[in-house]
């Protein structure tokens, strides 16, 4: 599932969805997606392209406008050159009717605002105090069971939790990490907003050399870089990258009119690395010692931080990533022969595919607060999970230890032979059998 590398527009030459009417193409079950980057040919042509999309050619939302609210920033920038000729070297080498290049870049830009809305404490919650919630809150050391099993508790007076109960390194998490309201009300009263990006640059080059009528070979390389960037109301970004370096090589022989050999080489090299980034200084150990925590490991990838999270608030802390590493090696050949009306393929290829992976889960880890430690069961409406985090009663965790590493090694064989018998003018059935190793890591 790693990200192929996406050609500048300006370079394909051609594409085909192949969707499973032929043993030609397998492992993917859904379709195939062939393209095919031009070539150059024996006279010089280039071309040059700008896209441009921004927020002052666009009409505003219709829920936007409903809300009174402006357009939402947006800028889009798409941009490209290329060419391809003879491979001509004055004096040296004159290949205009054998060697040919191709060349192609494009660069992408794009801003667009992002806007988040979630819930979070009041101020003076983070105090103890609740007077303002028309719930009541409960002390979970109270409670005892009545004749029919239920736990019925006493509540905090004036519905405020006392200091002296107030667990000191969960107030120092909400201190540090959970944001405050800039909204009225006890719901969605947190607006938080950022701008996304995405960074892309695509380069694409090719040569096609001609040994004669029947021989022709074809070497091409791509690379992509992208950077993407997307905010979270929590506080934090996420940064990931789908960097991909792919080459190709090629040989066609013609053995005659109806009988050609093809020969392909790929190598596919994606590199994925995706966390989240903090931009307040503190780190994971730092936050987990001063809190008092360790039940946590004190590393994570990334340093992604525990989730505290109560039920009905935007949590404290979270954030996960992963970083990929994918080197695959693909050799396929095939062998087309046209017979009568029969067209017959046949061929097989060989996978061998390295991807090695890092991921924060479960090391990340969480510490989830309940409503119903701060309820009382003869009182349907009781309860607060901020409360329960306030005083330090986790219901659920979750944790891990060490930074998990996969490094996976998959040979992968495969071998098809198709017959496309075309029995009338308007009648066409395709015949064909596959065998695929299935071999996993």
């Amino acid at each position: 599932n790693s990200p192929g590398g996406s050609p500048p527009m300006d370079a394909i030459q051609e594409f085909r969805v192949a969707t499973g009417n032929s043993a030609e193409f397998g492992r993917s079950a859904g379709a195939n997606v062939n393209i095919a980057i031009k070539s150059g040919t024996r006279d010089l042509h280039g071309s040059a392209y700008w896209y441009v999309r921004n927020d002052k050619f666009d009409a505003n939302d219709f829920f936007a406008n409903r809300q009174a609210r402006g357009k939402v920033p947006f800028r889009q920038n798409q941009y490209g050159l290329s060419a391809g000729g003879p491979v001509v070297l004055p004096k040296i080498y004159n290949g205009r009717e054998k060697t040919f290049w191709f060349a192609s870049w494009e660069g992408f830009r794009w801003r667009r605002g992002q806007t988040g809305q979630s819930t979070v404490p009041l101020e003076e919650m983070r105090g103890g105090d609740f007077s303002s919630l028309s719930q009541k809150i409960y002390d979970p050391l109270t409670g005892a069971l009545d004749s029919t099993g239920r736990i019925i508790r006493q509540p905090f007076a004036n519905n405020r939790i006392p200091t002296s109960r107030i667990n000191p390194g969960m107030k120092f998490v909400v201190d540090k990490l959970l944001r405050l309201p800039n909204r009225p009300g006890t719901v969605n009263n947190l607006l938080q907003t950022g701008g996304q990006s995405n960074d892309r640059d695509m380069f694409v080059a090719r040569i096609d050399h001609s040994f004669g009528q029947n021989d022709v070979i074809f070497g091409r390389i791509l690379d992509q870089r992208v950077g993407q960037v997307v905010p979270n109301v929590a506080g934090y970004v996420s940064e990931n990258r789908f960097d991909v370096r792919n080459y190709g090589l090629g040989w066609n022989h013609i053995f005659s009119p109806s009988t050609v050999l093809e020969v392909k080489y790929g190598f596919n090299n994606p590199d994925n690395p995706g966390c989240p980034v903090f931009r307040d200084g503190l780190t994971r150990e730092g936050i987990l010692k001063s809190a008092g925590v360790s039940i946590f490991d004190m590393q994570a990838l990334c340093d992604t931080r525990v989730n505290f999270g109560e039920q009905g608030y935007m949590g404290a802390g979270g954030g996960g990533g992963e970083t990929d590493i994918e080197r695959s090696h693909q050799f396929n050949g095939k062998l087309s022969k046209v017979f009568g009306r029969h067209s017959f393929k046949m061929g097989g290829g060989y996978t061998y595919r390295f991807f090695d992976a890092q991921f924060s889960n479960p090391t990340n880890g969480d510490a989830t607060f309940w409503t119903s430690v701060t309820a009382s069961d003869n009182d349907a409406r009781s309860g607060d999970s901020f409360a329960t985090m306030l005083l330090g009663y986790p219901s659920y965790i979750r944790r891990g230890f060490t930074i998990p590493k996969l490094f996976a090694r998959q040979p992968y064989f495969e071998g098809f032979f198709q017959d496309d018998w075309r029995v009338t003018d308007r009648l066409t059935i395709n015949l064909g059998m596959r065998w695929e190793s299935g071999f996993r890591p």
